[in-house]
């Protein structure tokens, strides 16, 4: 019988790699990247009497209802004062938490194979791909909403429904980036040894269905009230669907070959009409919902990776698009990028050869994330980073401001 020593080892390894991976975002300060509008200007989280609460319910600041992320960083803010690293610690443990319980949803999807389930929670925590997520202190409310995401998908697979829809509500409430969870807790019931979706199952997610709808109203709301979400004849069809197509590639081949990250991917200029690069990426994409539907039968696992990941990637790829003129963004991959991580687990958990491989490209992408931590310094080297690997007005503006 496992100790319990035992048995929460694994949770402190993934933890601990979480934490190591990303800690040179401890000495780092606040960037030009939103920070001061979020954070260091924003009179939303300047206290926590009943008058600053109310504003938080109700605030529509950046085009973004998210009361849960005003109140988390004005308890920072209470705690910390104006020290970046308050906010970079709790960012920290965030993210490590989310990875433990990432770890906890894999032990249950991989039929409690602990090796694979470690390994799949390990290449979620320390990959590139999430740095900018948690080194960006202004993306608090990603963290958030993956946090209690993980919860509330932890909870339902086992079969504690109350328990995820009151995990699912804050999550929401901190970023609407979870909105397509309750379309893919039926994908996780499939793939969860003894649990199958039946149709009592699926009268069971009807409050975390209203919970999106009424999250997704309040998202549009605060998006029309500030500007940020416009109107589909101003953007044209062409950018939207060139944005959706772009965007759904982008992701699993940085989740592939994370070189060359950026803060910031300004929009290549084929983007505003219709090209032979839209009928490229329209080209893959049909090339791989082909295989995928080839494989249904012998690989469901990674045609279910590949459907969750189309589902949470969908409202961030260009779907809602709030008129940023941005291509892609590391910190969309958050949620979306999870069903890569199982498969990589599931894959390289099985053999001793496979573990050591897995190991491997675990230490490789955990450098990789050490490395990247360090342009989040501050807004020189954020900015000098980013006229490099993406260069474009914004970059080089904010690189030019933040010499000056």
């Amino acid at each position: 019988m496992p100790t319990l020593a035992t048995r929460w080892t694994p949770c402190m390894l993934v933890a601990a790699a979480a934490l190591a991976a990303f800690a040179p975002i401890l000495a780092n300060g606040f960037v030009s990247y939103e920070d001061h509008f979020y954070i260091q200007n924003n009179p939303l989280i300047q206290g926590l009497g009943l008058d600053h609460l109310r504003a938080m319910l109700t605030a529509t600041r950046g085009g973004l209802w998210q009361p849960l992320t005003w109140l988390s960083l004005a308890v920072d803010r209470a705690l910390w004062g104006s020290e970046a690293a308050g906010f970079h610690a709790t960012s920290l443990l965030l993210h490590a938490g989310t990875s433990v319980l990432f770890y906890l949803v894999c032990l249950r999807l991989l039929d409690g194979r602990k090796t694979a389930a470690m390994l799949a929670a390990l290449f979620f925590a320390v990959h590139p791909l999430r740095v900018e997520s948690v080194a960006w202190a202004s993306e608090r409310k990603g963290l958030l909403s993956g946090f209690f995401a993980m919860a509330a998908a932890l909870a339902h697979l086992h079969g504690r429904s109350r328990t995820a829809l009151a995990a699912f509500a804050p999550s929401l409430a901190a970023k609407a980036s979870s909105l397509s969870l309750p379309l893919v807790l039926p994908i996780l019931e499939i793939h969860s040894p003894g649990r199958r979706p039946t149709r009592r199952a699926w009268l069971a997610l009807a409050p975390f269905f209203a919970l999106s709808a009424a999250a997704l109203g309040a998202a549009v709301l605060a998006g029309r009230a500030y500007g940020t979400i416009v109107d589909l004849e101003i953007n044209g069809v062409a950018r939207r669907a060139n944005h959706i197509l772009y965007g759904l590639l982008f992701y699993p081949v940085k989740t592939l070959w994370p070189g060359n990250l950026s803060p910031f991917y300004p929009e290549p200029s084929w983007f505003g009409g219709w090209s032979w690069q839209t009928l490229a990426c329209l080209g893959v994409l049909a090339a791989c919902v082909a295989a995928l539907w080839r494989a249904r039968r012998t690989h469901p696992a990674v045609v279910s990776a590949f459907v969750v990941y189309a589902v949470m990637a969908l409202p961030t790829a260009g779907f809602m698009h709030q008129g940023q003129f941005h291509a892609a963004c590391d910190r969309y991959s958050y949620l979306p990028c999870l069903g890569f991580a199982v498969l990589f687990g599931a894959a390289l958990g099985r053999s001793r050869k496979g573990t050591l491989v897995a190991a491997a490209v675990l230490a490789a992408l955990g450098v990789a994330s050490w490395r990247q931590c360090a342009i989040w310094r501050d807004s020189r080297s954020l900015w000098s980073a980013a006229s490099v690997r993406a260069p474009g007005l914004l970059a080089l503006g904010e690189h030019g401001a933040a010499l000056i």
